[in-house]
């Protein structure tokens, strides 16, 4: 027997197993399966894109809830800077849903990538709108903390209330400004409402601690008066009786 022959008749335990098992057709295969899936999966987007944009309402939220993942990680990101998280998801999904209504004019192709602009643009708007409003807040409470303290100011300068003209001159401000933080001020006095010291952040500017201490002042002021303005002291009186 010839062995040469026998021994080119086995496998060889080094070589490729025959057929379409080896790693590279497999890897092949493999390639072909996740881009054919990945095109199945685009073609299934397409047509939900297609039916939410024409007012299918169950395209719309199978599409807005496949979107829903990256728009919560995009929330995620920006958490912390004024707006929570949850706030945020809100404020994306209305430009996901922006992005659904404006696709189909917008002349782009991927929707994804669209929406994926939307969804930024709406986060980043609404961080910015409440970086203004607190911005606002903190100088309603300066205003109203510097009117109160130049209206106390001139009550001890003037020994009477000062007129808004005056307070308007001392603190260097439009009349129309004076009037408008006056009447808040005023309001909030009356009030003293929850929703509206919240309002007023009365952390940081404490109404009544002010009030009550303007108002200790005067009556103090006026106690001395009574005691100089005259009548015996009871050391005179005591005198007068002894005589």
């Amino acid at each position: 027997m010839d062995l040469r022959m026998t021994i080119r008749g086995q496998d060889d335990p080094g070589q490729q197993p025959r057929g379409d098992t080896s790693p590279d057709r497999e890897q092949a295969a493999g390639g072909d399966v996740k881009r054919g899936t990945s095109s199945s999966s685009g073609g299934r987007q397409a047509s939900l894109v297609e039916a939410a944009t024409k007012g299918d309402p169950q395209a719309r939220e199978s599409l807005v809830r496949e979107q829903l993942g990256w728009v919560q990680q995009a929330a995620g990101q920006r958490a912390g800077r004024g707006l929570s998280e949850g706030d945020l998801v809100q404020e994306g999904s209305l430009g996901l849903m922006k992005a659904i209504e404006e696709f189909p004019a917008s002349g782009r192709t991927d929707f994804e990538a669209f929406a994926r602009e939307q969804v930024a643009e709406h986060m980043e708007q609404a961080i910015a709108q409440e970086d203004s409003a607190q911005e606002e807040s903190r100088r309603l409470v300066q205003a109203a903390e510097d009117y109160q303290l130049a209206e106390f100011s001139l009550r001890r300068e003037l020994g009477r209330e000062a007129t808004p003209a005056e307070i308007a001159a001392k603190l260097e401000w439009p009349q129309e400004r004076t009037d408008a933080i006056a009447g808040m001020v005023v309001e909030a006095r009356r009030r003293h409402d929850e929703d509206l010291l919240n309002y007023l952040d009365p952390e940081d500017l404490d109404l009544d601690g002010l009030l009550s201490g303007a108002e200790d002042a005067a009556d103090h002021q006026a106690g001395q008066k009574g005691t100089n303005g005259g009548g015996p002291s009871p050391s005179q009186g005591s005198t007068s009786t002894e005589k």
